[in-house]
């Protein structure tokens, strides 16, 4: 039996699609599958996320080895069938696959408790998101992330968040006493606030939308906000543009005085007035890697500001 679609599926988290998803029913269920372990992550469900983010991996490697519906082929199969015809397709050792394959397995058949979040989350940063955007890129040419001048298939913004989420935890893995879910906060937070007009109604959007009912209520509880973080909650803070909404001067960070009477800028923890996007303490680089760009241009300004040389 084979199953054909006359339309392409919608998807919301990417900007273009693979050629040809029509004819590929797998990769067309691989792509939706991968959207779903966003959404999870987005809700904080990381061995759901592990387990879905699995199903698209399964699925891609279907639709690269022109796999039938009555083929029953496991996850571990597939990844041997994908070694044999395309023995370059991954820079993940087999190891490393195998603990991702192992953890997917368990929780499918024996559940999961509050010790999993933590381990999907490493293995979803460690391997999973890795490995679907090398398949996705090795058999169909379709780079999630954009390199030089060709564009990657996600959304720029959740391109640059999952980016960074695997940079945070690079630099943070070898630390103890930190939960390295934290990782994902910013990738999770920009999810949120794509899909948060999903779940308005019609009176919510118009209000919101309202620069007459609420700008000035807006703005006034957002000055509120700045001036209670900047003044009582913080010792030391300065005011970037928001890395996830991009609201200018509404991202109020906490900076290292460590750091600062070095002559070096570094936050330790940060507060969006606009978009309640929040980076609390304990979460060492994250603030620091998204904000990074904005460091050169404030960095002279801040010095000036609390008399540092």
């Amino acid at each position: 039996m084979t199953y054909t679609h006359n339309y392409e599926p919608y998807l919301h988290f990417f900007r273009y699609k693979p050629a040809g998803l029509i004819d590929r029913p797998p990769l067309a269920s691989s792509l939706q599958h991968l959207e779903t372990s966003f959404l999870l992550v987005a809700l904080g469900r990381y061995p759901h996320a592990l387990v879905t983010c699995g199903s698209a991996i399964e699925s891609a490697i279907k639709a690269a080895i022109n796999a039938s519906p009555d083929d029953r082929l496991d996850f571990r199969k597939l990844i041997n069938r994908a070694r044999d015809l395309f023995p370059s397709f991954t820079t993940l050792s087999k190891d490393e696959i195998k603990d991702f394959r192992l953890k997917r397995n368990e929780i499918i058949h024996f559940g999961f408790s509050p010790k999993d979040d933590e381990v999907s989350a490493v293995l979803l940063l460690k391997t999973g998101y890795s490995l679907i955007e090398q398949c996705y890129e090795a058999f169909f040419q379709f780079p999630l992330q954009g390199k030089g001048n060709v564009y990657g298939g996600l959304i720029p913004d959740l391109a640059r968040h999952l980016d960074i989420a695997r940079k945070v935890y690079i630099k943070a893995r070898e630390k103890k006493g930190i939960d390295l879910t934290y990782c994902f906060i910013s990738f999770a937070h920009k999810i949120r606030c794509v899909i948060q007009h999903w779940m308005m109604s019609d009176w919510q959007k118009d209000l919101l939308n309202s620069e007459e009912k609420c700008g000035w209520t807006l703005w006034d509880f957002q000055n509120k906000q700045r001036n209670e973080l900047s003044w009582k909650t913080f010792d030391i803070s300065w005011q970037f543009n928001c890395p996830v909404c991009g609201y200018p001067d509404s991202f109020v960070c906490e900076l290292d005085d460590d750091h600062l009477y070095n002559g070096e800028v570094s936050l330790k923890r940060g507060v969006c007035v606009n978009c309640s996007f929040l980076i609390p303490q304990n979460c060492p680089f994250l603030a620091d890697e998204l904000c990074v760009e904005q460091f050169d241009e404030e960095r002279p300004n801040i010095l000036k500001e609390y008399g540092i040389a």
